[in-house]
């Protein structure tokens, strides 16, 4: 018996096996669910429906979208579960992961989790619910030997791990089958910020061309977090503009969406790209400013139109933790709702306020 709090989801986890196609039986002793079907793998062994796999499943926003990994950079020890909750519903599921000793932390990406092995110094992408992994990525030393190559001066080491996105690139004529995903991954270190990117059985990292931000060397970070979002990867600059990485003909970020008055920025002025929790698909822009970036602003992001519009965030449904989490606040007791947390997420994930 799995037990599940607030309102379950179509799907839940015993020991890694996803089961499907059943509903829970709520009684008075919990929620049964009775297994139907169920199915566990590597993603190794499915690589021709690699695609298919995560468009149908991994990042289907009714079953991974939402759930987020209460853990911090260590993982349990294998003796005890983690803990997985969804932002939009309060349900809370228990689930063990594989080799635990043998994997840090590092942030969710649609769903996923983003996990470093330590043993063999590579990034993995953990479907918490199926437990299908993505793990044919190149090693962390080739992404630093492709930094240093370009004159970089920075070694990245997986604490800088700051933020992860998959794009999925759509099928052309010339193709047999859709192409493998590609993997993002933006680090910083100091005020050092770098993005890399890589598809499955690549041999190396590739860098990614920021430019555009004119990120000058010893200013703040160009680039403070980002997000993934079903079909594409998006970055804020510090000015308060939205881009998104454009992998043909070359891994580069381009502006999508900019702010139509910014005038002078301040120093402590940053800005956060974060899930829209009252819109699917849908992303906020958060502008923190003043002693403790305690003062904020937000706007939608209009990717079709190309703009940003000032949203109000009072009597809405809506909290935020930065650098990237929203919660819908009418579920979650314990947090102020029209509330912006700007020094309280790893609050959360230890499990404060749940």
């Amino acid at each position: 018996m799995l037990r599940v709090s607030k309102r379950p989801r179509r799907a839940v986890v015993i020991a890694g096996t996803f089961t499907t196609k059943r509903a829970p039986v709520i009684s008075g002793g919990g929620v049964h669910v009775v297994q139907e079907e169920s199915e566990e793998g590597n993603w190794k062994d499915l690589f021709p429906d690699l695609v298919n796999k995560i468009a149908d499943s991994l990042l289907s926003d009714d079953v991974t979208e939402n759930w987020l990994l209460l853990a911090g950079e260590k993982l349990h020890d294998g003796k005890d579960t983690e803990r997985l909750l969804n932002v939009r519903t309060g349900a809370t599921l228990r689930i063990r992961l594989k080799d635990p000793n043998e994997n840090t932390h590092h942030g969710n990406v649609q769903g996923l989790l983003v996990l470093y092995h330590a043993l063999t110094d590579t990034i993995s992408l953990v479907n918490p619910l199926t437990l299908t992994s993505m793990d044919d990525l190149s090693t962390l030393a080739s992404l630093n030997s492709v930094g240093f190559s370009m004159g970089a001066t920075t070694s990245f080491l997986p604490t800088n791990i700051k933020a992860a996105g998959i794009i999925v690139e759509p099928a052309n004529q010339q193709q047999q089958q859709q192409a493998p995903p590609t993997v993002v991954l933006s680090l910083t270190k100091g005020r050092r910020t770098a993005l890399f990117c890589a598809k499955p059985r690549d041999f190396i990292w590739t860098s990614i061309d920021i430019s555009c931000t004119n990120n000058i060397e010893g200013s703040l970070p160009a680039i403070q977090g980002a997000l993934s979002m079903p079909g594409g990867f998006y970055v804020p600059t510090r000015d308060g503009d939205v881009l998104a990485l454009e992998l043909r003909p070359y891994p580069r970020l381009t502006y999508v969406a900019r702010q139509a008055n910014n005038g002078n920025v301040g120093f402590n002025e940053i800005s956060y790209l974060v899930p829209h929790v009252e819109e699917d698909g849908g992303m906020l822009l958060v502008r923190t400013s003043g002693p403790g970036n305690n003062l904020g602003r937000f706007f939608t992001v209009d990717l079709g139109n190309r703009r940003l519009a000032r949203y109000r965030l009072s009597n809405t449904d809506t909290t935020v933790f930065l650098p990237s989490v929203t919660l819908r606040s009418s579920v979650f007791p314990s947090v102020k709702p029209n509330t912006v947390y700007n020094k309280n997420l790893k609050k959360l994930l230890r499990g404060g306020y749940i």
